[in-house]
């Protein structure tokens, strides 16, 4: 398995443990532990989602107005 990957799952599983919500029990809460690199690699991750987000949704405008015509 590439290096790239096993960081893509091990990102992923960060996320899905994560304690969200206001309901979460405090002990849960607690025991969740994000190191600085883990955030900075989060965050790198989701800017990139953000612009493949934004360039298929123009895409997929531009071709609506296109059809329009």
């Amino acid at each position: 398995m590439s290096l790239v990957l096993r960081e893509e799952r091990a990102s992923g599983r960060l996320l899905r443990e994560s304690p969200t919500g206001p309901d979460l029990p405090d002990y849960k809460r607690k025991y969740y532990n994000i190191t600085k690199e883990e955030l900075a690699y989060l965050a790198e991750r989701v800017k990139v989602l953000r612009d493949m987000t934004e360039k298929l949704c123009k895409e997929q405008i531009e071709s609506f107005v296109k059809a329009k015509k």
